[in-house]
């Protein structure tokens, strides 16, 4: 099959995905890694590819390659962390709610005969 996919698409850039999301704690070093990352895929691996007969290229060129991969890397990190910010605010409204259930008294109403009864 040209080009095959199973080099780059599946094993390649999950791996390539996970590893800076995991290093990289700020969107600026995310950023730096992710291009650089997407630079080498882009212009050294994908070059690699055709030139080994692996993958067979058809209008399309490496720069267009670069720019996907960054844009999916870029794309990728934004949708996680929108996931985790949903989480996290749905974990804080969690925690006030039983804060606010957990801390407020129980109170009972006291019938009034039995206030007369104990002030006489």
């Amino acid at each position: 099959m040209i080009p095959n996919i199973f080099l780059l698409d599946i094993t390649v850039m999950p791996l390539y995905y996970m590893l800076i999301y995991q290093r990289a704690y700020s969107w600026k070093s995310y950023a730096v890694w992710n291009i650089g990352a997407s630079a080498f895929l882009g212009f050294v691996f994908s070059p690699l590819m055709v030139s080994l007969g692996l993958v067979q290229l058809i209008q399309w060129n490496y720069v267009n390659t670069f720019l996907i991969i960054a844009s999916v890397g870029f794309l990728a990190k934004a949708v996680i962390s929108l996931i985790i910010s949903f989480e996290e605010q749905y974990q804080a409204k969690q925690q006030v709610w039983q804060t606010s259930v957990l801390f407020q008294p129980a109170v009972k109403p006291l019938d009034e005969e039995s206030d007369k009864k104990n002030e006489n």
